[in-house]
This record gives C-alpha cells, sequence and structure tokens, in this order.
C-alpha cells in the first residue's frame, strides 16, 4: 500500500454516507452564508452584567451570529473525522495546539465556574466550528464564497466611507450601528456595524488578502472594484494595527508582486485604496498620532497592560484566573471597589491574555495554533503567507478574542489561511496557467 505524501491533504471520511453529507454540505453552506451577512452586526441579547459595569468583559450576551455559529458546532461535532490517523504533520500540530487550547480553557472554567467562563468555552468551540464550516465552504463552494465575502467587505466599506462623510453614524440602529462614532480632532473614527473600529479594520484587512489570493489564481477582474471598497476601513478607521497588517501581508506578497500582473495590481488597489482612506481622514491621523504616543507612556498603554497581564499570570500560574474572566480578576489589583465604572482593558495580546486566563497549557495550545498556520502558509506560497500575516498584528498587538464580534472574525481566518495553503496541483497563475486550489 502506498503511503500518502507528508503534506498532502487527508481524505474526507466520516462514517456518513453520501446522502447524509450532501445534506450536512448545504446546511453547513445555508450557516456559513447567514454567518457572513449577521457577523458584522452588533444585535445583542444581553443575559446578565456585572452592578455598575456596561462593558463587554463584566457581561453575557448572545449576539446574531452566535445562532449560525453553534449551528457550525453541531455539524462539526456529527460530520468532522476527529480521530483520522492519515493526517499531515500540519494537521496533526493544529489539532493539538487547538485541543490543547480547548482543553486549558475548559479545565480552567471548571476551576472558577461563572456564566461568563462557560461563554469563553462555548465561544472558543465556536471560532475552531466556524473555522471548519468556512474552510469546508470554501472548498466546495469557492466561487459563492467569494462573491459572499466581497459583498459583506464592499458593504461595511461603503458604510464607513459613508459614515465618515456624514461625521457620525446614520442612523441604521436595526443592523446594529451605533452612535455617537469617536472623534480624533476633526475627523471621525468609523466602525461600520461593529462594535469596535479595530474589528471593522481586521475583518475588512482578512477579506481584502483573500480577494488578492483569489485574483491572482484567475479570479473575475471585477473583484479589484470589491477590493478597492473593501480596503477603504483599513485607513479610514485610524489604526496602526490595520496599516502594519496591511504592511506585512503586502511584504509576502513581494515575491509574487516581482512575477505576476495580477498580484501586482492587486496591491496597486490596495494601496490606493488605503492612502485615500487616509487622506480623507488625515486630520485624524494626525491627531492620532499626537495622542498615541501619549496614550502609550500611560498606564492604559499597551507595555502597562502586558505588565498587568504578566502579574495576573504569576500570581494564577497554572489553571489562570479563570476565562473571560480577566478584567473582573485585575479590577481589584488596580484599587476598584466592586461596581466601579470604571472599564478594566483587557491585555492587548491574545496569546498574553490565553495565558493570564488559562494558564501554560492555554498558551502552549494557541502558540502550536499559530505555528501550524504559519507553517502551513509559509510552504503554500506567497498568497497564504499574506493572508496570514495581515492578521497577525491583531493577535499580538490587540485584542480581538475579548470582543464578541472578533469571534467569528478570528475563526473565518483561519478556515481561509487554511484553505488558501491547501497543496495545489498545477504550475503558478503567474507563472502563466491558473493554478488549481482546493
Amino acid at each position: 500500500m502506498s503511503r500518502r505524501p507528508a503534506d498532502a491533504p487527508a481524505p474526507d471520511r466520516t462514517g456518513l454516507s453520501d446522502a447524509a453529507q450532501a445534506q450536512l454540505d448545504r446546511l453547513t453552506e445555508l450557516l456559513v452564508m447567514t454567518l457572513l451577512v449577521v457577523g458584522p452586526l452588533q444585535v445583542e441579547r444581553i443575559l446578565t452584567r456585572a452592578p455598575g459595569k456596561d462593558d463587554s468583559h463584566h457581561r453575557v450576551s448572545l449576539f446574531l451570529f452566535d445562532a449560525p455559529a453553534l449551528g457550525l458546532v453541531v455539524i462539526a461535532l456529527i460530520s468532522t473525522n476527529w480521530w483520522s490517523a492519515r493526517l499531515t504533520r500540519d494537521e496533526r500540530l493544529l489539532r493539538w495546539g487547538v485541543g490543547l487550547w480547548l482543553l486549558a480553557t475548559a479545565l480552567s472554567a471548571a476551576a472558577h465556574p461563572s456564566f461568563r467562563s462557560g461563554q469563553a468555552v462555548l465561544r472558543l468551540i465556536e471560532i475552531i466550528a466556524i473555522g471548519i464550516g468556512v474552510h469546508r465552504v470554501c472548498r466546495l463552494k469557492p466561487r459563492k464564497m467569494t462573491i459572499a465575502a466581497g459583498c459583506a467587505g464592499v458593504a461595511q466599506g461603503e458604510l464607513s466611507l459613508l459614515q465618515v462623510l456624514h461625521k457620525d453614524a446614520l442612523g441604521l440602529f436595526f443592523l446594529g450601528e451605533t452612535g455617537p462614532l469617536q472623534m480624533l480632532g476633526a475627523s471621525v473614527a468609523p466602525k461600520g456595524t461593529f462594535t469596535h473600529r479595530y474589528l471593522l479594520a481586521g475583518f475588512a484587512l482578512v477579506i481584502c488578502f483573500a480577494l488578492i489570493a483569489v485574483l491572482a489564481r484567475g479570479g473575475s477582474k471585477w473583484l479589484l472594484l470589491g477590493l478597492g471598497i473593501c480596503a477603504l476601513p483599513i485607513g479610514l478607521t485610524l489604526g496602526r494595527m490595520a496599516l502594519l497588517g496591511a504592511l506585512l501581508g503586502l511584504l509576502c506578497l513581494s515575491a509574487a508582486v516581482l512575477r505576476g500582473w495580477r498580484t501586482r495590481l492587486s496591491a496597486a488597489v490596495l494601496l490606493l485604496s488605503i492612502a485615500l482612506g487616509m487622506m480623507l481622514n488625515f486630520s485624524g491621523w494626525v491627531y492620532k498620532k499626537e495622542f498615541s504616543a501619549e496614550v502609550d507612556r500611560g498606564p492604559s498603554g499597551r507595555i502597562a497592560l502586558g505588565h498587568q497581564a504578566l502579574d495576573l499570570s504569576l500570581r494564577n500560574p497554572v489553571l489562570g484566573v479563570g476565562p473571560g474572566l480577566y478584567s473582573i480578576a485585575l479590577a481589584p489589583r488596580l484599587g476598584l471597589a466592586p461596581g466601579d465604572p470604571t472599564e478594566v482593558l483587557p491585555v492587548h495580546n491574545v496569546p498574553l491574555l490565553v495565558l493570564a486566563e488559562t494558564g501554560p497549557a492555554g498558551l502552549a495550545g494557541i502558540l502550536l495554533a499559530l505555528v501550524a498556520l504559519a507553517r502551513r502558509a509559509v510552504r503554500s506560497g506567497p498568497h497564504a503567507a499574506g493572508l496570514f500575516a495581515c492578521y497577525l498584528p491583531f493577535l499580538l498587538v490587540d485584542v480581538p478574542y475579548a470582543l464578541p464580534m472578533g469571534i467569528p472574525i478570528m475563526g473565518a481566518w483561519g478556515g481561509v489561511v487554511w484553505f488558501v495553503s491547501r497543496p495545489a496541483a498545477g504550475p503558478d497563475v503567474n507563472n502563466g496557467t491558473v493554478r488549481a486550489v482546493g
């Protein structure tokens, strides 16, 4: 019997009949498309909250995206072959990493039982299920997935532009838009229908670099128009991590830019759109430069937040303070009494947050998962590497994992990176022919 190559994809053997698998695939497609529509909508049902606290770090709530995400969890449990022995090195590394992260989170939640910790475990399971579902739909319906993601990105790009021109929210409260928007100097910082402008920027980055990968593999040139609109929030949201993510992604694409006209054109459209967004909000960028330097040196700067996380980790070295309980555990260390309305910011680094909340095992798990994604993406080529790198600053210098609406973005990013990084047959489009992917 011939042995499967180390980097060949594992076959889909789930034990289900073909008819049952086809039904689940159609349901997965429906749920993922629904997730793309409702994921960016800030429609929330608050179940419980801490007295005197009104931020997302002190309450338990349901968002619209939880409904399709929970459906994907059920399908993942039914249809995923969790115990396959025929896995590539990257697949084994990813499963070990995700499994260790989930186990550490569950054990920490058991040691610190609360509604918040239970919600955090569920949200991590949702990240995993969303990644699996997005990856599968990308494989089965790549064209439909590209159109749906592009439309979602275009909608948020247009909305953010209108918010900047209007200097405030547009009143689309039934879609979850909230106001008034944050003003930085004379400029407004748009956030679309997300809870935070940085979530919008990360969402836009992932879609932009996914579209660039599709364009490089023979996608319709009309996607360039969508790419240009999707990229506007990167320059409009006044976020340094968004610009850093775009720069890292483009650096990874540099090899493809040198040899492929499609990637050169896509990169040019991305840069022009980001530059246009920055020019429209130029006064805000000038103000942000001065304001950020002052904040970074203060008690709420990223360095100070990092020291707080390390202090909590050292005081809770085995199972952490409990998933979802970081801000609650940190408040007494800052001298805040119960019910004090002062917002306690989480550390702006996802691995450090996982370390503080779940202990060293959780940190090892998330790092293994990121290494698996990075290894596969880098080995695949510049487009997969760019897609991986563009979101990395948000994981290392921001906090999407602590914000509920960051959950579907993280899951979808992982699924898309894994899909774009799939071993492919045939020469690359930049050498003259379209490369078959997935």
